[in-house]
């Protein structure tokens, strides 16, 4: 049964990933169907395709990366494209099992990376106005992050491991890179994959990549959610401050920021809740205001469905009683602090008057 609501639950995200790919299993087979009757598929039939995609529990992230390449291809009304896809598409689905063990590496390892990082880094130039780098990992650079990583999911592990157990559910590789502007990134074109930028020196690696894999894993399982439920109604053209980006984004980004602001502000406040390491507050109260703008526009602009708002409630009950907590009564709001990521400043300002109307 999926669960519309911001606590992480391993059984909820597993029956999400199962819709998730049932989705996905459907365009394919449409696709393959609208092909002329003709096309070859090689030493498979339709049918034997269609019985191999519907047994699968679940999807190489390739698949995912050739699907949509597929669907651009056949929309041009690029037959010769469409064929050559759709045989590369084919030849995947009949290849080796899937791999469930979560893969930590650098980017440069697969041929479907660049048009995510490609469509991340003009985002970032379109915000920014300034040229995104991500590369690729030296063995060293590569092996010393892998490390971080595997520190920060202990850290989950140990403290937070209904959240851990979703993420090594719908997370099969964690990629790496190193460069300036973009922080992470998350594409559905590549579902099942996540990006993060290695730390600035300044700043906790650990720490980080708690934050940044819990970021990415949450835009994964909301995008699970969204194959089951639209979520949100709004119309794709009309665009709303974000908590997370400087330039207005659609109603659709914000519900995502809003979601992942959310459960970075759940991950800190549970982890710190049983560690009692000070470093987290400053977190969970910077996360925590991005949670509460990114709430406020929602209440106020968005149009959502039932189960929409229902999530849209457990984030506002859980901002309800982060700001209730004696920790954030002693926190100095008025120091400036650098931004978490080591850029900028931090924002504490509409939870500084949330918490001193508590007082």
């Amino acid at each position: 049964m999926i669960i519309f609501d911001i606590y992480p639950n391993s059984k909820s995200a597993i029956a999400a990933l199962r819709t998730h790919t049932l989705r996905m299993q459907r365009s394919i087979l449409h696709l393959l169907r609208c092909l002329p009757a003709t096309f070859d598929f090689g030493a498979s039939s339709l049918d034997d395709i269609e019985m191999k995609i519907s047994s699968s529990a679940g999807l190489p992230v390739e698949v995912h990366y050739l699907h949509n390449v597929l669907i651009h291809a056949m929309r041009q009304g690029d037959l010769d494209t469409s064929r050559i896809i759709a045989r590369k598409l084919v030849h995947v689905l009949d290849g080796a099992p899937i791999s469930h063990k979560l893969q930590i590496e650098s980017i440069g390892t697969d041929s479907w990376e660049g048009q995510a990082i490609c469509r991340a880094t003009q985002v970032a130039r379109k915000e920014t106005g300034l040229d995104a780098i991500a590369e690729p990992l030296t063995e060293q650079e590569e092996l010393s992050h892998r490390g971080h990583i595997e520190n920060a999911l202990n850290i989950l592990y140990l403290h937070q491991p209904e959240m851990h157990t979703e993420i090594i559910s719908l997370v099969r590789s964690i990629k790496l890179f190193s460069g300036k502007i973009t922080q992470g990134l998350t594409d559905t074109t590549v579902f099942g994959e996540i990006y993060i930028r290695t730390p600035r020196p300044c700043l906790s690696p650990d720490l980080y990549y708690v934050e940044h894999i819990v970021h990415e894993a949450s835009h994964t399982y909301l995008n699970c959610l969204m194959a089951a439920d639209p979520i949100v109604l709004n119309d794709k053209a009309a665009t709303f401050a974000s908590p997370l980006r400087s330039d207005p984004r659609p109603m659709y980004g914000v519900f995502h920021a809003t979601f992942v602001a959310s459960r970075m502000a759940l991950s800190f406040r549970e982890i710190y809740d049983k560690t009692c390491d000070e470093r987290y507050i400053k977190l969970l109260a910077e996360v925590t205001d991005e949670a509460i703008r990114g709430l406020e526009t929602i209440e106020h602009h968005a149009s959502l469905t039932p189960m929409g708002r229902q999530l849209t409630s457990s984030m506002i009950e859980l901002t309800d009683r982060i700001i209730q907590l004696s920790q954030l009564r002693k926190f100095d709001f008025d120091r400036k602090q650098p931004h978490r990521c080591g850029a900028g400043e931090a924002r504490f300002l509409r939870l500084k008057e949330l918490v001193n109307a508590v007082n």
